[in-house]
């Protein structure tokens, strides 16, 4: 009811100043007195003051939608909550599929790949595109001395599978086959999803930024806290979210000169959402590019390994990489994984690595054969 009077206010006050305007911009004409022409100067900028201000104060978009959301069925906010809680899951039990993604990546960053192998699996996936406006509360933090509170939606899009594209943007992508419910990949859920839990995050970093002037500054939390952040303008969200495929063709990531899905920030994250075909959790490589990295694998560089090493070790390590393996009794590098990690470190500090670096490399050695070992496991590469 109450939202029907404002709308009924708003009509009379905006057809009534139009009126006004038009009644003297007739008397002017007919009469051609100048007490009537700035009389409607006048009019004419309070009018599009008035407009000003009604634009302005329906720019956060989500707002009155949160508030329709607000006053939905309680049904439908448990939904959301649930299918918030029953995705991020889904995606926790997923990521393990980035173990094969570093291995993929790695290989293609050495060029013992090429990246239009790997392209040539994506095939065609629907995805949503996802753009957020944010405005951070940066000009009052910094009248009250206080540090710029992180807005906290760009953990929660993580947290649901949503693909970062680069450390600090405000651009996100997930492929459909990524989401648990149905009800979310139709773009009209999803949009009153992320409105709904955006708008929650909004109330949380309002209560979470309210505690911390109330430590600093009790004056300023009382006059604060006597309206809300909509009504202060705070903390607005909006947000731009589109359907679209992807294919081999169109797919190309920026770095420095490097055009790619190669060393770019998050491409682990990126790679991912471009080659989940299906709601299999793994990704299926054609049986050519099995054999191809079989065989890399089989004839593996350590070098791929010493990521980090400090030079002298690393060169060591390299020159005196077969003895490594006939020390330890392996075929393969990848089989590091599965040594005695004394008897590594021992192995490494005969052949001349520095002694107090030998613990670390070997660690870093068998960690990270290990990461790869699951990857191959996952890729159904058997060595």
């Amino acid at each position: 009811m109450q939202t029907n009077k404002s709308s009924t206010l708003k009509v009379i006050s905006e057809y009534a100043l139009l009126g006004t305007k038009l009644s003297l911009a007739f008397i002017a004409a007919i009469f051609n007195t100048i007490l009537a022409s700035y009389v409607y100067f006048a009019i004419d900028l309070i009018h599009s003051f008035y407009q000003k201000y009604n634009d302005d104060k329906n720019s956060d978009l989500t707002i009155d939608n949160l508030e329709k959301l607000k006053r939905s069925s309680g049904k439908l906010q448990k939904d959301f909550d649930q299918m918030a809680t029953t995705q991020q899951k889904y995606e926790r039990e997923r990521e393990i599929k980035e173990n094969s993604l570093k291995l993929l990546n790695k290989l293609i960053a050495e060029g013992l790949i090429r990246e239009r192998d790997l392209l040539s699996l994506a095939g065609s996936s629907g995805y949503f595109q996802l753009f957020i406006y944010s405005a951070p509360l940066r000009r009052i933090a910094k009248s009250l001395d206080l540090e710029t509170p992180v807005r906290q939606y760009p953990k929660f899009l993580e947290a649901l599978g949503f693909a970062r594209l680069g450390r600090n943007s405000t651009f996100f992508l997930i492929n459909k086959n990524r989401l648990k419910s149905d009800r979310l990949k139709q773009i009209i859920n999803m949009k009153k999803f992320l409105i709904y839990h955006l708008s929650k995050i909004r109330q949380k970093e309002w209560s979470d930024f309210l505690q911390i002037v109330k430590e600093k500054n009790k004056k300023e939390y009382q006059r604060l806290n006597k309206k809300g952040y909509i009504d202060w303008g705070y903390l607005k969200y909006n947000f731009l979210i589109t359907e679209t495929n992807m294919n081999p063709t169109n797919v190309g990531m920026v770095d420095d000169e490097y055009i790619g899905l190669g060393p770019v920030a998050d491409n682990e994250q990126i790679s991912g959402q471009i080659l989940e075909k299906s709601n299999e959790r793994h990704i299926e490589l054609n049986r050519e590019l099995k054999v191809k990295i079989r065989k890399i694998i089989e004839k593996l560089d350590v070098t791929i390994l010493l990521d980090g090493v400090p030079h002298t070790d690393k060169d060591i390590i390299v020159m005196k990489q077969d003895i490594l393996k006939k020390n330890l009794n392996i075929v393969n590098i990848i089989e590091l994984h599965k040594v005695n990690k004394k008897d590594l470190i021992q192995t490494l500090i005969s052949m001349k690595v520095t002694k107090d670096h030998a613990p670390k490399i070997a660690a870093q050695l068998v960690d990270t054969t290990t990461v790869y070992q699951n990857a191959l496991t996952e890729l159904n590469i058997t060595i």
